[in-house]
């Protein structure tokens, strides 16, 4: 029987206990294939067809004036979707970033780790990637000009590091009602080695959504703390401030909070905690063990313990999840959700998504307004091909409960990285896999959720497909419903009595 685990843990040095409770049913809605890649011994003539590996899954959903579009970026891969799946863009992702980039633009030599989102408030759309690897390299960024994301787009490269000493690796892409925030985790360049430090980019989202976009009033702070650092998305139209989590290199039970205020260079500051975000539910280490499929036990990387999909700042907390050792049996990864008060840094919530025979990995979380949680994942073991999962809850205002994970789309067979593709230097032998995903809240249907997920091919056992998927809950999360404030917050978890502790609440929007 398929089990979700959950623990107690401590906010401002009081335990908390929780009880299980009831999560929701949920309705597919859209479920279509988007990019497929991996290797293959002859030319691919699809258009969405790519050979790069891991795909880094990633999308959005957005759109104005009645019509709204379905977007996929992912490694060598640009795609528009409609609603119902029909493409309307498919390009290269180096053609995506010559088109924004104009005339002017360097030499585009390996482009990758990109990013997606689309900003309600603005009405645009918002795009990052990484161009060159190893060596001193740029973050590039672009902005639609409108809500459509077939037409024109203004981009831009910022060098990672201006003393060429450095190059950004693993970059993330946030926003608020005031910025866009990209980082990323610096590597000396040469060397291979960690450098142990961060660099974050902000840029006034009025200078790339102004009729001339421009780069005038943005900055770079250097050497910021956290590892794979992510910023707390933020859709309402009136916050300054951005709140960053990055994992402890040092504590893999550990969060590092960043948080950076202002609304142009002239005006920003970072500020550094003093202290981590500690967990109860335990990790045994950063790494985390690589999983099986049938036939094939250790066969897929499952990453590491960073935060490689996005926040969200939803009802007042900034919520997130971590692919983690499984704490009942650390051959298996598990997957790790929790939710952050970011004006004090208090861990309101955690808990653990798991599986006694299979491993879970490459998570991420969204809710909607009306108090739904959906937590999409990846999963498999030796009896099960990769496939997708959801889990879903409920936040009420006053409560959280979390349900287990049940099957959204099966993998139809295995998973084989071909030998013409070798893991990252010093990595695991396994093929990598992911190395991430992500869901939104559709933002012009408010009670439905999009998935954006990596499953096999099942024909060519060297490639993978992307699958993006709509669901809609059930009507009590649906247009018109309502949450309480929040003033209480129980917790729950299995096998103990619920108690509940008043919090401090503190409103931060979304």
């Amino acid at each position: 029987m398929r089990k979700s685990h959950l623990a107690a843990f401590t906010a401002s040095g009081i335990a908390l206990a929780v009880s299980s409770g009831g999560a929701f049913a949920f309705t597919i809605v859209q479920n279509f294939s988007g990019g497929y890649g991996g290797y293959t011994t002859t030319t691919p003539t699809p258009a969405h067809f790519i050979f790069e590996t891991p795909p880094d899954m990633n999308g959005a959903v957005g759109g104005s004036g009645g019509t709204e579009y379905v977007t996929e970026m992912i490694n060598g891969y640009y795609g528009v979707y409609t609603p119902s799946g029909t493409p309307t863009t498919q390009e290269s992702l180096s053609a995506f970033w010559g088109n924004a980039l104009g005339p002017a633009r360097p030499i585009l030599n390996s482009v990758y780790d990109p990013r997606i989102l689309y900003d309600p408030a603005s009405q645009r759309w918002f795009a990052t990637s990484l161009m060159g690897a190893g060596t001193p390299n740029s973050f590039l960024v672009a902005a639609s000009a409108t809500s459509n994301p077939n037409g024109a787009w203004s981009g831009f490269a910022i060098p990672s590091d201006v003393t060429g000493q450095n190059w950004a690796d693993f970059d993330t892409l946030g926003v608020n009602g005031s910025n866009v925030y990209i980082s990323g985790n610096m590597y000396p360049v040469g060397t291979g080695g960690y450098a142990g430090t961060s660099n974050i980019v902000v840029i006034p989202k009025s200078d790339l959504t102004a009729a001339s976009p421009s780069l005038n009033g943005y900055r770079i702070f250097y050497n910021a703390g956290g590892f794979a650092n992510q910023a707390g998305q933020n859709y309402a139209n009136n916050t300054p401030t951005a709140y960053f989590y990055g994992a402890s290199l040092s504590n893999s039970n550990q969060l590092t909070p960043i948080s950076i205020s202002g609304t142009s260079a002239f005006n920003y500051a970072l500020t550094q905690a003093s202290s981590n975000i500690t967990f109860t539910t335990a990790a045994a280490s950063n790494a985390v063990p690589v999983a099986s499929q049938p036939g094939l036990p250790n066969s897929i990387d499952a990453g590491d313990s960073r935060l490689s999909s996005s926040l969200v700042t939803a009802m007042g907390y900034v919520w997130g999840t971590q692919t983690v050792v499984n704490p009942t049996n650390p051959a298996l990864s598990a997957i790790r959700w929790f939710a952050i008060d970011p004006t004090n840094n208090y861990l309101e919530a955690q808990g653990i998504l798991s599986d006694p025979h299979n491993s879970l990995y490459y998570g991420s979380i969204a809710l909607s307004k009306t108090g739904a949680i959906v937590i999409d994942l990846e999963e498999s073991g030796a009896s099960q091909n990769i496939s997708t999962y959801l889990a879903t809850g409920i936040f009420n205002g006053t409560s959280v409960t979390m349900g287990s994970p049940t099957l959204l789309n099966g993998g139809p067979g295995v998973y084989v990285q071909s030998s013409a593709f070798s893991p990252d230097a010093g990595g695991p032998t396994s093929p990598r896999w992911g190395d991430y995903s992500a869901i939104q809240v559709d933002p012009n249907n408010p009670s439905d959720f999009w998935i954006f997920q990596e499953l096999p091919n099942g024909t060519n056992l060297n490639q993978w497909n992307s699958q993006i998927t709509q669901i809609d809950p059930p009507g009590a999360f649906g247009p018109g419903s309502t949450v309480p404030e929040p003033g209480v917050l129980p917790i729950l978890f299995l096998g103990a009595a619920p108690l509940l502790l008043t919090l401090r609440r503190r409103k931060v929007g979304g």
